[in-house]
C-alpha cells in the first residue's frame, strides 16, 4: 500500500527493470546476484552444508569476521529467522559472535570473554584479506585458536571466504590449507548473503539453506514474471516517485525487534548503491515503537523531506494477553484481555496516519506473518522436545483434539482417531486472500499461493518432524467443502468412531 499524492512513473519503472534483468547498465559486470538464487555452484553449496555440520559437531562458537556486506546480510537472516537473542537461547547450534566490524579493543575482549575456553571456529570473509578492520580481528583470533589449538590444530578451525584467485587472504588460505569458498567476482559484497559469504553462519545457527534459496528462487520468479507489478518494483517506483518530489530522506520502520538487523543491511544496500555522483535517498532507520519517544517528534514536526517506509506482519509468532489489574493505577485496563500484536497494530496505524497528516509519505509493506521463522522455530530440537512433551502430557490426562502438523505421526502416535485435514493451495490460498480481505490488508493471490507453497515446502523438508501423512490417518479434503460442509464431516468420523 503506498500513502502519497504523486503517482510513480511506470514507463522508467520498465526501463529500469529491463535495463537490469537484461544486463545492458552501467556495472553490468557486478549483477549476479539477479540470477544467483538459480545460478550458483551446487558443489560449492553442499561443502557450505558439510562444513556447517563439522562447525556445529566440534564447536561451541563461530567467530564470523567482516565488516559491510561480509557481515550485515548474514546477522539480518540470523536475527530475523532465529532470535536477536539467538547467543542466549538454549540451543544445539554453536553461538555466533561478528566481530571484525569496528576497530573497538573492548568488543573483541568481550567475545573472548564470551567464548571462554569453550571449543570455536572462525569464519573469516574478505575478498582481499587487506580491509583494515577485519584484518586486525582475524590476526587476534587467529593466535587465540594457535594458542588453544595448536598452528596445525588452528588449521582445521578456520574457514575463508575470499577471492577465488588472488588476494592475500587466498594467498594465506591457500598456503595454511584453511577450508576455503568464494566470493564470486560478479556479486558485489553488500548483495552475497546468498553466496558463502552469508550462507555459511546461517547454516551453522541450523537455519534451512536448501529452504533460504528456495524461498529465493520463488521470489525471482515472480518478480520477473510480474515485472511493474512485482511487489519489489512497485517498492521501487514509490520510493522514487517520493524522491523526485523532495523527499530524500528515506526512513524504514519496523515493530518487530527481529527486524533491526534488516534495516541495517538495508542501509547498507541502498546507501552503497544510490550515494554516488551528488545523487540518492538517504537511507535511515528507527525501531518502532521504542524510537516514537525519541525520533517522534522529528518525523512528526521536522523538516519535510522525509519519506517513510513501514514493515509490518500481520500476526506474531506467539500470543500474550494484557492482563487486569484491580487498581488500575496505570489506567490501562482498557485493554485487558487484548493480545499485544493487536495493540502493536494499532499503535502502527495511528502513527501512520499521524505521519499523513503531518505531511511525511508512507510507503506500507505488509507481510501476513514471519512463516519461515516460525516453522524455523519450531524445528528447533530445544523447542520441540519441550513442546512434544508438553502436549504428550495434556493428553494423558484428559480427553483431546489437537491440531498440528506432526500431531499424528510424532506427537501422538497411538491416537484414538488420525484426521489429515487437507485442502489444496490454491483454495487455501483462495480462503486467505478472503480472511486478509475482511481484515482490511488484501493481498495478491498470486503472491499468498507462493508463500503458501514454501511453507509447505519448508515443513515438509525440515529435518525434525517434517509434514507427512500418518499411514492410519483418514484423509479428509476439504478443497471443495465450505465451513458447515468441513465442521460436518469432521463430526461424523469422530462419531464413526465413538460407536
Amino acid at each position: 500500500k503506498q500513502f502519497y499524492a504523486k503517482q510513480p512513473d511506470k514507463t522508467a519503472a520498465q526501463a529500469a527493470f529491463d535495463t537490469l534483468v537484461n544486463g545492458t547498465g552501467a556495472g553490468n559486470d557486478f549483477i549476479g546476484w539477479v540470477d544467483l538464487p538459480v545460478n550458483y555452484d551446487k558443489e560449492e553449496f553442499a561443502r557450505i552444508q558439510k562444513a556447517a555440520k563439522k562447525i556445529q559437531s566440534d564447536s561451541k562458537a563461530l567467530v564470523v569476521i567482516g565488516i559491510g556486506g561480509s557481515y550485515l546480510g548474514a546477522r539480518a537472516v540470523v536475527e530475523l529467522l532465529k532470535s536477536p537473542n539467538y547467543n542466549a537461547l538454549p540451543k544445539n547450534t554453536p553461538d555466533i559472535y561478528f566481530a571484525g566490524n569496528g576497530i573497538s579493543s573492548d568488543a573483541v575482549t568481550e567475545i573472548l570473554a564470551m567464548i571462554g575456553d569453550r571449543d570455536f571456529s572462525v569464519n573469516v570473509i574478505s575478498k582481499s584479506g587487506t580491509t583494515t578492520e577485519p584484518a586486525i580481528a582475524f590476526r587476534i583470533f587467529k593466535a587465540a585458536l594457535e594458542k588453544k589449538y595448536g598452528g596445525e590444530g588452528a588449521k582445521s578451525r578456520i574457514y575463508a571466504t575470499t577471492d577465488k584467485a588472488r588476494g592475500a587472504l587466498k594467498t594465506l588460505a591457500s598456503r595454511e590449507g584453511y577450508e576455503s569458498f568464494v566470493v564470486p567476482d560478479n556479486v558485489g559484497g553488500r548483495y552475497s548473503v546468498l553466496t558463502a559469504v552469508g550462507l555459511l553462519p546461517i547454516a551453522c545457527c541450523g537455519i534451512d539453506i536448501e529452504a533460504l534459496m528456495h524461498g529465493a528462487q520463488a521470489e525471482r520468479e515472480d518478480t520477473l514474471k510480474r515485472g511493474v507489478e512485482s511487489a519489489a518494483v512497485q517498492y521501487a517506483m514509490s520510493r522514487q516517485a517520493l524522491y523526485a518530489d523532495g523527499k530524500n530522506i528515506e526512513i524504514l520502520a519496523a515493530y518487530e525487534p527481529a527486524f533491526r538487523f534488516m534495516a541495517e543491511w538495508w542501509k547498507q544496500l541502498y546507501g552503497e548503491s544510490e550515494g554516488k555522483d551528488g545523487k540518492g535517498i538517504f537511507p535511515a532507520s528507527v525501531d518502532l515503537t521504542p524510537d516514537l519517544h525519541s525520533m517522534g517528534q522529528y518525523i512528526q514536526d521536522g523538516i519535510r523531506m522525509l519519506q517513510e517506509t513501514v514493515v509490518f506482519f500481520d500476526n506474531s509468532r506467539t500470543s500474550v494477553t494484557v492482563p487486569s489489574d484491580e487498581e488500575n493505577l496505570d489506567g490501562l485496563n482498557y485493554l485487558a484481555g487484548r493480545e499485544m500484536s493487536y495493540i502493536n497494530e494499532k499503535a502502527m496505524q495511528a502513527t501512520k496516519a499521524a505521519h499523513i497528516s503531518g505531511g511525511v509519505p508512507v510507503t506500507e509493506i505488509r507481510l501476513p506473518e514471519i512463516s519461515m521463522y516460525a516453522s524455523n522455530v519450531s524445528a528447533l530440537p530445544c523447542v520441540r522436545a519441550y513442546l512434544l512433551e508438553m502436549q504428550r502430557d495434556i493428553a494423558r490426562k484428559r480427553s483431546v483434539t489437537m491440531d498440528g502438523r506432526d500431531i499424528g505421526t510424532v506427537v501422538l502416535p497411538d491416537a484414538d482417531l488420525k484426521i489429515y485435514l487437507t485442502a489444496s493451495a490454491e483454495e487455501r490460498a483462495r480462503r486467505r486472500c478472503l480472511e486478509l480481505s475482511e481484515r482490511g490488508t488484501p493481498k495478491a493471490y498470486e503472491e499468498v499461493l507462493r508463500e503458501i507453497n514454501e511453507r509447505d515446502y519448508q515443513d515438509m523438508h525440515r529435518d525434525i518432524a517434517p509434514l507427512r501423512e500418518a499411514e492410519d490417518a483418514v484423509r479428509l479434503d476439504t478443497s471443495k467443502l465450505n465451513f458447515e460442509e468441513s465442521e460436518r464431516a469432521l463430526l461424523n468420523l469422530i462419531q464413526e468412531k465413538l460407536k
